[in-house]
C-alpha cells in the first residue's frame, strides 16, 4: 500500500469519526462531549496527517537523491 492510499484511508477513518461524533451529539449528547469527540478526531487526523507527511517528505528526498545520483552519473558518461 502507498504513502498516499495510507494517508486516505487515514483520513476517511478520522472523517468517519468525526462524522460519528456529530450523530452522537444530534442523538441528544452534551454539547460538551460533542465538542470533546470533535476535537478527539480532528487531533487524530492532524496527528496522522503530519505522520503522513513526514513520510511522503521522506521518499519525496529519497526519489530526488537517486535522480539527482543518475543525472550526475549520465553527466560523466556524455562528458567521458
Amino acid at each position: 500500500m502507498t504513502p498516499l492510499e495510507r494517508t486516505r484511508q487515514r483520513l476517511e477513518k478520522a472523517v468517519a469519526r468525526l462524522e460519528a461524533a456529530s450523530r452522537a451529539s444530534a442523538a441528544g449528547a452534551g454539547e460538551d462531549e460533542f465538542h470533546e469527540k470533535l476535537a478527539g478526531g480532528l487531533v487524530e487526523a492532524l496527528q496522522a496527517t503530519q505522520a503522513d507527511y513526514a513520510a511522503l517528505r521522506e521518499a519525496t528526498d529519497s526519489v530526488s537523491d537517486r535522480l539527482d545520483a543518475a543525472i550526475d552519473r549520465l553527466r560523466g558518461v556524455t562528458r567521458g
